[in-house]
């Protein structure tokens, strides 16, 4: 590993660059640019433009290989691989290197179903898996992929370990950060990232990268690098309670450059959505009211919307909003309530008052008439 967290951004530019001579001669495989096999934690992307290539085979080009088995420990990556050989990113911006421009990223799906490397769908989030009903759903039949999100234009180049998406220029990598204060405390991951043209991919993050007398402190910051594709909606679950301060970005980018996520939350409390730190209401935002009043609408976040536009889905519990490469995106769990629409948000105080039966009918979403009131009666008492 490189011994620290890896940075919050990072871009390397090649450009007016002559690549010669790369093929495999006198039994050596030369490789023109070769991700880090000792950066287990994140490597940023790589953008190239200019570039002139002379006497070197394709298959020379580039190379990602596979992630080290030996920092899937306790005191490294934890029981899953970590990412820095999984979601690398090089985008050809003009053609000169690859031949047309496109997208090259790594194959993040090569171990899945490996038991050593802790990767496959016995990885994916329990709540990804479960139905309103609280039945297990069958995950192959609305995401039978596994990966990063790929389109028709995609090819396995198997000598680079790599995907190449041709004519297509618009990945981008997406850092996702627990802010809270148990960041480095507390595991939410493995993070599923799972697309709505049916792929799954999970995340792990950084490694441990703390020493506590000679042994490793058991911290690891959960911040997270993904590979996303612009005009996606992307669905994101955590394996543990979602951070309540979370802080999304994409890298590189720019307005042209969006997406819409949607996180899910175990609660119902309300979800504040923050634009280059300024709040943004939800689309089914009641105007006629003051406060926070949200009308029973369907989701109005689209491709078009602007950054930072957000609904929250009651049914599925899902916070969605839209991001670009312009904007940071902040989502703040509130410790206010949402009962139902045409309800106003309410704190946990006033829950437990004397309308207890009525606010408990409107979060549940059923008539009163179903609650019943329990006397509790001591054992002692019968005595």
């Amino acid at each position: 590993g490189i011994g620290v967290y890896p940075c919050l951004s990072g871009l390397m530019s090649i450009t007016n660059t002559t690549l010669a001579f790369f093929n495999d001669a006198c039994n050596r495989h030369d490789v023109a640019i070769q991700v880090s096999q000792k950066n287990d934690d994140g490597q940023f992307p790589i953008m190239t433009s200019s570039m002139f290539v002379y006497n070197s085979s394709q298959n020379n080009l580039i190379f990602n290989g596979l992630p080290n088995l030996g920092v899937v420990n306790p005191s490294r990556c934890g029981d899953m691989d970590c990412d820095g050989l999984k979601k690398d990113l090089v985008t050809d911006t003009d053609g000169s290197l690859f031949g047309q421009a496109s997208s090259i990223f790594s194959d993040s799906e090569a171990l899945w179903g490996s038991q050593q490397h802790g990767i496959g769908d016995f990885r994916i989030p329990r709540v990804a898996l479960t139905s309103l009903t609280g039945l297990q759903v069958n995950i192959n039949l609305t995401h039978p992929y596994r990966g990063i999100s790929r389109t028709n234009s995609c090819s396995l180049r198997p000598a680079w370990g790599m995907y190449m998406c041709n004519f297509s220029t618009d990945y981008r990598m997406l850092i996702i950060e627990s802010m809270d204060s148990d960041t480095e405390k507390r595991r939410v991951s493995p993070v599923a990232v799972m697309s709505t043209s049916g792929y799954i991919d999970l995340i792990n993050g950084p490694q441990d990268q703390t020493i506590c007398n000679g042994y490793s402190c058991q911290k690891r910051i959960s911040t997270f690098m993904s590979i996303v594709q612009s005009g996606q909606t992307y669905e994101i679950y955590f394996s543990s309670t979602p951070p309540k301060y979370l802080r999304f970005r994409l890298l590189n980018a720019n307005t042209a450059i969006k997406c819409i996520l949607a996180v899910y939350y175990y609660s119902l409390q309300q979800i504040d959505i923050y634009a280059n730190t300024l709040y943004v209401p939800p689309t089914n935002r009641d105007l006629r009211y003051p406060g926070l009043m949200l009308l029973d609408q369907p989701n109005g976040v689209t491709p078009t919307s602007p950054a930072g536009s957000n609904f929250f889905n009651r049914t599925y519990q899902m916070a969605y909003f839209a991001i670009d490469g312009n904007s940071t995106i902040e989502v703040k769990m509130s410790p206010l309530l949402i009962l139902s629409f045409g309800f106003p948000p309410m704190n946990p105080a006033a829950f437990f008052s004397a309308n207890l039966v009525s606010n408990l009918a409107a979060l549940l979403n059923i008539s009163p008439d179903k609650i019943r009131r329990m006397n509790v009666v001591s054992a002692a008492s019968n005595m």
